[in-house]
């Protein structure tokens, strides 16, 4: 019998064909590499309480299905393109004649993309399909950068189905990862002036939320057994949080306090890469910021931990992006990121 550990796992996706049915299973073409799983089939039963004239309970019956949980994989500058995709739901442009080519990645007005996602556990494969993100978080801090992503799928089976294209995929450990320390530039100011150097801020950790608010349980006639294809089910939310490790200033407490609004800008900058180097530019044109306590808890140094609600543009002429997020990636593909299953 196989053992299975998490050393011997792997997990790739492949994308679903925008125009075909949800949850049709895709072979794998990307290898994704991940830090944890916790994605479950889950099975929906209907108790039969009819009275009988007996204690025990009769059968139910089953009345759904669907996967859902998290995956963690690593922040990377050449790793997460479709994820962001999926996640986003927009167009993704791509300028420059000379690596580094940058990609540029808009929030879409409808969700259509769904991904299959096969993971080998060495005892069985579990292929899941029709896998769309409902949350999408940045995670960075000393202890890592990673996306992590809330999951909600159609239907999950234990088959080797594809595990020999999950086999032939490969992965570089030395392509290149985010870090918290001296790759992180963190910038938040009013929205009188661009961003400059004196906007740039410390903090030990940030968190970047997109919640597309995708219906999770939806079931209609023509579903049968599964949910219906998840759509958004209200407007998205996106909020930014992070935590200053010292009190120094009450820039951010005045903001709070006269509800005046703000913008900000996240970048990463990794090594070099042709011309230039490796990039991550996040750029957030209107936000307003709900909480920043400044609470003694002891002896110890105050920190402030911030919360903030990111909007559309609303009249920052020093950031031309519409939508409440623009994200781009700077790498050495030169080849267009398109969804093109």
């Amino acid at each position: 019998m196989a053992l299975g550990a998490g050393y011997k796992a792997r997990t790739g996706i492949g994308l679903e064909s925008l125009a075909g049915d949800w949850g049709t299973l895709v072979a794998p073409t990307i290898l994704l590499p991940f830090t944890t799983e916790n994605l479950n089939p889950e099975r929906e039963w209907q108790q039969n309480n009819a009275l009988t004239n007996v204690l025990g309970q009769e059968s139910p019956h089953l009345v759904g299905k669907k996967t859902t949980g998290s995956l963690q994989v690593y922040a990377s500058y050449r790793n997460s393109e479709f994820l962001l995709m999926a996640a986003f739901g927009g167009t993704v442009g791509k300028t420059g004649a000379a690596s580094p080519y940058t990609h540029t990645f808009d929030l879409g007005e409808t969700w259509t993309r769904a991904f299959s996602t096969i993971i080998e556990k060495d005892v069985n494969c579990w292929n899941i399909t029709g896998a769309m993100i409902n949350t999408l978080t940045l995670n960075s801090s000393a202890t890592g950068v990673f996306w992590d992503l809330d999951i909600i799928a159609k239907e999950t089976t234990l088959t080797t189905t594809h595990r020999a294209a999950l086999a032939a995929l490969t992965y570089s450990e030395s392509d290149p990862r985010l870090f918290h320390q001296d790759d992180l530039q963190f910038r938040i100011g009013d929205t009188a002036d661009a961003l400059a150097a004196d906007d740039e801020i410390g903090v030990s950790d940030l968190n970047l939320s997109l919640n597309s608010k995708l219906v999770v349980d939806e079931k209609i006639s023509k579903s049968g057994l599964y949910i219906s294809r998840p759509v958004p089910n209200g407007k998205p939310e996106l909020s930014l949080s992070f935590t200053i490790p010292r009190l120094e200033a009450q820039t951010l407490i005045d903001a709070q306090m006269a509800g005046t609004k703000m913008q900000a800008d996240i970048i990463f900058t990794g090594a070099a890469v042709g011309v230039g180097n490796y990039t991550m530019t996040i750029n957030l044109p209107t936000l307003y910021i709900l909480t920043a306590p400044t609470n003694i808890g002891g002896e110890e140094l105050i920190n402030v931990p911030v919360t903030c609600q990111c909007v559309r543009n609303d009249g920052n002429a020093n950031m031309t992006e519409t939508n409440p997020m623009e994200l781009i990636l700077q790498n050495g593909n030169d080849t267009a990121l398109e969804w093109t299953a």
